[in-house]
């Protein structure tokens, strides 16, 4: 899927900066008329619900040709978590949370809004997490499970079903992990009760009558990138005090 607003820079490799330039409705920038020679593009802003990607991509600009330099996004994931009263099943407000990464550091505090919603959507990676409630007694022992809420912002797909999937579902599309299609929002839910912890999950597509489920329709497939290679042949005569360079060449691989 192409990705509308999303911010590059274009910069020489001198340093010298060309422009800044953000995608079309169609997830393009089409540059007419640079120089020939080698640039690097930064990305400085994703567009919302997509992780930014900041590392420099190089393209290079030949007279009379187009250079074509396609990039990709992941999406972004995020929290949401419900606290509720256990008898009556109504939202607490005020309670706090935190959440850490995979290594326990840290990302960030957040308190339950009036109907006991906590939002944890600061353009979170896919991987893993911790919750913790911050404000118990006893944290060790309290809060051991909660309602998590899953949301994947993506076009409905025909023709099957998508799923929680990982080991937190054993490794299978049960029904009660099938998630629900929300027309407003664009996006599949689905709410089930955690027990507090870490857990690595992901989503799978399954096609109506299969029993084999597919990754590329939510996370996506990334083929095998051309890389750009310089050989440089290098000789010593005898009784010379200096590598001379006898050969080099170019080439793209895989072509």
């Amino acid at each position: 899927m192409r990705i509308s607003g999303v911010k590059f820079e274009i910069r020489k490799m001198n340093g010298e900066i060309v422009g800044q330039y953000t995608t079309d409705r169609n997830g393009t920038i089409r540059l007419p008329g640079l120089e020939s020679g080698w640039y690097a593009v930064t990305e400085l802003k994703a567009a919302s619900g997509y992780q930014l990607d900041p590392t420099p991509q190089t393209v290079e600009v030949k007279d009379g040709q187009t250079a074509t330099l396609e990039l990709t996004n992941r999406k972004t994931s995020r929290v949401l978590i419900h606290k509720i009263d256990a008898n009556t099943g109504k939202g607490i407000y005020g309670v706090a949370f935190l959440l850490y990464d995979s290594n326990h550091n840290p990302i960030g505090e957040y308190v339950s809004d009036q109907d006991g919603y906590v939002y944890m959507d600061d353009g979170l990676a896919d991987g893993r997490y911790y919750v913790r409630n911050a404000d118990n007694e006893e944290n060790d022992t309290q809060s051991d499970y909660f309602f998590t809420h899953f949301a994947l912002q993506m076009p409905k797909v025909p023709g099957g079903e998508v799923y929680l999937f990982g080991d937190l579902t054993n490794n299978r599309m049960d029904e009660a992990y099938k998630m629900e299609y929300n027309l407003i929002d664009h996006q599949y839910e689905l709410v089930t009760p955690l027990k507090q912890g870490s857990y690595n999950y992901m989503y799978m597509y399954k096609r109506d009558g299969e029993t084999k489920g597919l990754t590329q329709p939510c996370e996506g497939d990334f083929h095998q990138t051309e890389n750009e290679y310089e050989v440089y042949v290098y000789h010593r005569p005898f009784g010379l005090r200096y590598d001379k360079l006898i050969g080099f060449q170019k080439y793209n691989y895989p072509e």
